[in-house]
């Protein structure tokens, strides 16, 4: 979904973001609409800058800090947040920067996901991230992976 640009600036609170129409209603065009999620894309660089100030294995090698970073990260925001990290894709060709993952708040589902977009400050400040980091995605459609797991989570956050 592309976003226009806020007249005032960076989106800053949850007001400042559009609402998608509910996954599965037709559009205005008469187009199902997909499923859309709410969150934080992050990158590889994130979760290094992630793990240093959290002091997460300090002393590990890269590959291996990314790793266990990234399973401290999912496990955290869904057991302490009710958010789910998720990929976006799954060909594991990520690069450093490339934005693979989404820290997902709320998503289009249902009217009760799309609600869980009031809790996405306090998930910024757990991220180390600014409000206006937050941005709907589209999950790849190509990833077969990434679509199973959001199949099988259906009924939870996303």
């Amino acid at each position: 979904m592309d976003l226009p640009p806020h007249p005032n600036g960076p989106r800053k609170t949850l007001a400042d973001f559009p609402k998608p129409p509910l996954y599965g209603h037709k559009s205005t065009e008469g187009r199902k609409v997909d499923l859309v999620m709410f969150g934080f894309p992050i990158n590889q660089e994130y979760i290094l800058d992630f793990a240093h100030h959290y002091n997460i294995l300090p002393n590990a090698e890269e590959v291996d800090r990314i790793d266990n970073t990234f399973l401290h990260l999912a496990y955290t925001v869904r057991t302490v947040l009710n958010a789910r990290l998720i990929a976006l894709r799954d060909d594991e060709e990520y690069t450093r920067r490339s934005l693979d993952f989404t820290v997902v708040i709320a998503s289009n589902r249902t009217q009760a996901h799309l609600d869980r977009m009031q809790y996405f400050e306090r998930l910024a400040q757990f991220l180390l991230l600014n409000s206006n980091a937050a941005t709907w995605v589209f999950p790849n459609k190509e990833s077969a992976l990434a679509a199973q797991r959001l199949e099988k989570d259906k009924n939870k956050i996303v």
